[in-house]
């Protein structure tokens, strides 16, 4: 028994070493994000804090396209020695249920380092619509079934799977129509009256509530948001509802330290305290988490089997 004990603490100096020494030199990031959308915008804001304390420089790179994978798979390739980091996406967990023979395995290619933030969805109506609750829209939609439609961007993805998810927790049908992106079209349809109920983005509707306008009756959250705190969660009408929405956070390729996935977890939640960078990730409508390691683990692999559940359920295959 001493004898295993010794050879597991040296097998663990080299680990030890380079978490302490560590960073000798620039770390790259690898976003498969969008230029200039909220989860581009945050790793911007956050990346000059993180450089500051761990002091190198953190090089941010974009490789947008693939669903993610073009990064995904750049950084699955990487060595694991804490200089090459994913800023991904939602896509990492539920990839192997929309993608046909997916270059990449979450569980077996990526080491989960800091659930970011997300990016929750709020339950928006259109003024006509004589509703002002959860559980009105509910009734109503019992009550007229058929009658109401939603949006969304594809299928498979956040939009429609907030909306199907929807439907079967709340045992309505709503009836979704598709968009080729959430641009104008989309919206004017919404404002216009179009479609009834738009699971969006905060930013998307805020500008266009008000009387007479648009009105948010739920957040698709476990907890209310700061920057619309009188808006009641979609879980105060439906406990069992799991909360989908699209997020951002950071993995590292297989075999990574855990100790230096420590290290890049606690500086992210340390520049995320920061008042200034908090109130401008917050300005996006984006929910904050930054949590460690083994809660970002967690997180991946109740997503993956709740969302492969759903995604199975609607028909929905790989492509």
């Amino acid at each position: 028994m001493r004898l295993q004990f010794i050879k597991v603490f040296l097998a663990l100096l080299p680990v030890a070493a380079m978490a302490q020494s560590y960073p000798m030199k620039p770390i790259q990031i690898i976003s498969g994000t969008g230029l200039g959308n909220p989860g581009d915008v945050t790793l911007r804001a956050i990346a000059p804090k993180m450089s500051a304390a761990l002091g190198q420089p953190l090089v941010v790179e974009t490789r947008a396209g693939a669903s993610g994978a073009i990064a995904t798979v750049a950084v699955a390739k990487s060595p694991p020695d804490g200089y090459t980091f994913l800023y991904g996406t939602s896509i990492v967990a539920t990839a192997p249920y929309l993608i046909k023979n997916p270059p990449y395995d979450v569980s077996r290619d990526l080491t989960p380092v800091s659930f970011v933030a997300s990016v929750p969805s709020v339950i928006a109506i259109t003024a006509s619509l004589p509703v002002n609750s959860v559980k009105e829209l509910i009734d109503y939609a019992k009550k007229y079934p058929g009658k109401l439609s939603y949006p969304h961007t594809g299928s498979g993805l956040a939009l429609h799977l907030i909306g199907e998810s929807f439907n079967q927790i709340a045992g309505v049908d709503l009836l979704a129509v598709p968009y080729k992106a959430s641009g104008s079209t989309l919206v004017n349809d919404f404002l216009s009256g179009r479609v009834h109920v738009y699971f969006a983005a905060l930013g998307t509707v805020r500008p266009h509530v008000g009387p007479g306008k648009v009105k948010l009756i739920g957040v698709i959250n476990a907890t209310r948001l700061k920057q619309i705190p009188d808006v009641p969660t979609i879980n105060e009408t439906l406990p069992d509802y799991y909360n989908i929405a699209a997020w951002f956070a950071f993995l590292g390729p297989a075999g990574l330290p855990r100790p230096i996935a420590e290290r890049i977890a606690l500086e992210t939640r340390k520049a995320l305290d920061d008042p200034t960078i908090a109130a401008q990730v917050e300005a996006f409508g984006l929910f904050i988490v930054a949590s460690r390691p083994d809660e970002f683990a967690a997180i991946i692999r109740r997503e993956s089997e709740v969302m492969g559940k759903l995604i199975k359920s609607l028909g929905i295959v790989p492509e």
